[in-house]
């Protein structure tokens, strides 16, 4: 019973933190005229994946200290459009200034675990994935529980949840994956 009260606890407080970082977020006079909308998700791990994290770690010297049991996803979809190739690397910069903003905003709202920040859009994973990845304690309203909280823009979102295929395929969905495929074995 001491468990599902806990569980039930952890939902509560996670519904909570994300209720304030979208608040935060949708009220940030520098990210307004740039984001046309920003989500954010809470996740709570489930068994098998903490039964995996921690048959991982029994050998290691860190143990099975659990400090991503709830992530925090924020994804911004932002206000600009990208006409052509000339405006791919300032689309990219501005995409980088917004999640780092944003990364800014989580650690003024939450204290960061030392040592926590991973940036995957200053290096990017071979397969494409774009992120930043941060552990924050949330703040004494909360309970000062751990959060790992990934930032992105809805492009590296579409990127991470369906691949880097979805790069070589127009943005509004006018060219499928089949019709390249099919183009490409007819010519």
């Amino acid at each position: 019973v001491s468990a599902i009260s806990e569980r039930t606890n952890l939902y509560a407080t996670m519904e909570e933190a994300r209720g304030v970082a979208e608040r935060v977020l949708q009220e940030d006079l520098v990210l307004q005229p740039m984001v046309r909308k920003i989500s954010v998700h809470a996740q709570l791990r489930d068994v098998y994946q903490l039964f995996r994290k921690t048959n991982r770690s029994e050998g290691s010297k860190e143990g099975t200290l659990m400090l991503d049991l709830v992530t925090l996803q924020i994804v911004a979809e932002l206000d600009t459009d990208v006409t052509g190739p000339e405006q791919e690397a300032a689309f990219a910069a501005y995409e980088k200034n917004v999640c780092y903003h944003m990364l800014g905003r989580v650690h003024s709202l939450w204290r960061p675990l030392p040592g926590t920040v991973k940036d995957y859009i200053a290096y990017p994973k071979p397969n494409g994935y774009q992120s930043i990845h941060t552990k924050v304690a949330l703040g004494p309203d909360l309970g000062f529980f751990p959060v790992e909280v990934h930032i992105r823009t809805s492009r590296m979102h579409r990127v991470a949840e369906e691949g880097i295929v979805v790069e070589l395929f127009s943005a509004d969905g006018s060219r499928k994956p089949d019709e390249v495929w099919q183009n490409a074995w007819t010519e």
